[in-house]
């Protein structure tokens, strides 16, 4: 079955998005970066296109620092403004830390914009990773910086589902079809979706994740 036909499926599966609406999708079977609006170019230590780990197929991205200072990031801007985006994809972690530190912006949706600010200036709606506080031995997600209590692991695969609805005024995120959290509030319209690998504290260092199956859908369909 062609890929745009298993994805259509698995969008629909759960959230009631129907076939008929236009996609944006990503298997990174081109080798490459091409479909990405912007992506980190200083070399294929940090952004590249790997043949493993995937998630399924024979490709998947990847994004790693080995400085807490630097951000390798892949963006996706699209054509218009929308009110309502989702986005689905496949995630898996290099490693978690043991040191203190967190990992920001894993998966997000907004508002890119690139030079001078190579950043997404509007997250209405992103997920990360980290430690609560210094004595934690384990790391978690959090959505929009507010922890949850489900731990992150590396070596396996999870699937992240962001919706942001300005329509309905609320944002959601799903960790494996689990709602993590589901955020009430006044939403601006969203043309942009990515991957950061951003480490936040000065102990983070030597982190990176995988990124594969990539997903998005402009609807209003909820």
């Amino acid at each position: 079955m062609p890929l745009g036909e298993r994805l259509k499926g698995r969008l629909r599966h759960g959230v009631n998005i129907p076939a008929s609406l236009p996609f944006f999708l990503d298997d990174f079977s081109s080798g490459d970066f091409s479909k990405w609006t912007a992506y980190s170019t200083l070399g294929s230590k940090y952004a590249d296109v790997v043949t493993t780990p995937t998630y399924e197929g024979d490709y998947a991205a990847k994004l790693y620092s080995d400085d807490s200072n630097f951000t390798p990031l892949m963006a996706k801007v699209f054509p218009a403004q929308y009110d309502t985006l989702f986005y689905r994809s496949y995630v898996n972690f290099l490693r978690i830390p043991t040191t203190q530190g967190q990992m920001y912006h894993v998966a997000c949706i907004g508002r890119y914009v690139g030079a001078p600010y190579w950043s997404f200036v509007y997250r209405p709606i992103e997920v990360g990773i980290g430690r609560v506080s210094g004595t934690d031995t384990k790391w978690y997600w959090h959505v929009n910086t507010v922890f949850t209590t489900v731990q992150a692991l590396a070596g396996q695969w999870h699937r992240i589902e962001l919706l942001s609805s300005r329509r309905l005024g609320r944002c959601k995120a799903w960790l494996n079809g689990t709602l993590l959290r589901e955020i009430v509030t006044t939403l601006s319209t969203v043309s942009s979706i990515g991957h950061e690998c951003y480490p936040s504290g000065m102990a983070v260092v030597d982190v990176g994740l995988f990124i594969d199956y990539v997903s998005a859908s402009p609807t209003s369909y909820y």
